[in-house]
């Protein structure tokens, strides 16, 4: 009877492994953890980790933090929840804002050199669904283009190679990075609407480079 269950257990851990798309060593890595750590109830330092992977493996969402989280669909239990933060709390943020105009100089320097493609997030992001079916829109008027330097671990080497500065600022001063940033060129007139990420456990840097007064 143990065996049996240890084996659904498993099976349930290897379709999670599916879904973030974990090579070998990442699986071997994540069940060496789960079975060091998660596994032991003592272990208070991975409580929140704890509680995530249970909600997992039994297809239960977590409650939301904040009530701006509410449309989220993965939820880490514990962690704060800010509109905004303080930028005291990041000791490298003085250094993206002494790159500033290096990275607006190299944003500048794309205009007209293509790359840049319309926004879209995942179908479920947004009820406005874009005309050719792929993804959804977070606008409601006017154009949102964005210029990908990493999206959710894909790197566009072309497109860093064309932006040293800011490259070598997200991979080496900022920390812990999702490996997920680009370049978001808005138009005059263009309404984003109320809209919510996959999940609470990233923060999202905006740093304004061009055109943003009055917004």
């Amino acid at each position: 009877m143990e065996s049996a269950i240890e084996g659904k257990i498993f099976d349930k851990l290897n379709s999670f492994f599916d879904d973030y798309c974990l090579n070998s060593l990442q699986r071997a890595a994540a069940l060496n953890f789960i079975k060091e750590k998660v596994a032991n109830p003592e272990d208070s330092s991975v409580a929140r980790v704890r509680e995530w992977l249970l909600a997992q493996l039994n297809s239960k969402r977590i409650p939301p933090v904040h009530e701006r989280q509410r449309g989220c669909p993965e939820i880490i239990p514990g962690l704060r929840a800010h509109p905004w933060w303080d930028l005291s709390e990041f000791n490298w943020i003085d250094q993206v804002e002494a790159a500033y105009e290096d990275i607006r100089n190299e944003l500048l320097a794309l205009r007209n050199k293509g790359g840049f493609q319309p926004y879209r997030g995942p179908t479920w992001a947004s009820s406005i669904q874009a005309e050719d079916n792929v993804g959804s829109l977070s606008h409601d008027s006017g154009q949102w283009n964005v210029f990908y330097l990493y999206l959710h671990g894909m790197s566009f080497d072309e497109n860093l190679e064309k932006c040293p500065v800011t490259a070598h600022i997200i991979k080496n001063v900022i920390p812990r990075t999702y490996d997920h940033a680009f370049f978001s060129a808005v138009n005059p007139g263009t309404h984003i609407i109320e809209h919510h990420g996959p999940t609470n456990k990233k923060l999202r840097l905006h740093f304004s480079l061009i055109g943003s007064e009055g917004t």
